[in-house]
């Protein structure tokens, strides 16, 4: 009887296992991030290969992204601290900053755009 009461509980843990595998990984099961784009300001296009700094302000730590074809980008973010997104230029000048804070938020997926010139951002990746 004790084993077939330890098959059946192994049983059930496998089959959650596998549903959780088979669950889509999306923004959707995180609780707090932050989704963008970066466009170039004249002509509203995506630009490819921006790079996006996250920075918590209080800490000062950096996480760096390029942004896909579709110029997206995005970040997980940590509960009650305040972030700022920087885009920088070839000369790690700060071209646009948006900030976002978490402090009293238990949930939400933030949705920011940055704007630059195409000309900047393309000479930064070659430059570098």
């Amino acid at each position: 009887m004790l084993f077939q009461i330890i098959l059946i509980l192994f049983l059930a843990g496998i089959v959650c296992l596998i549903l959780i595998l088979l669950q889509p990984i999306s923004l959707q099961s995180y609780n707090l991030a932050v989704i963008g784009s970066v466009l170039d300001e004249d002509t509203q296009q995506p630009i490819t290969n921006a790079l996006v700094l996250l920075e918590e302000v209080q800490s000062g730590c950096q996480l760096k992204t390029f942004t896909r074809q579709d110029g997206g980008f995005w970040f997980r973010l940590q509960p009650e601290s305040k972030y700022r997104l920087l885009l920088l230029d070839s000369h790690q000048e700060i071209i646009d900053e948006v900030e976002v804070s978490t402090i009293n938020v238990e949930s939400k997926i933030f949705d920011v755009t940055l704007r630059g010139t195409q000309s900047n951002i393309l000479s930064f990746i070659i430059a570098h």
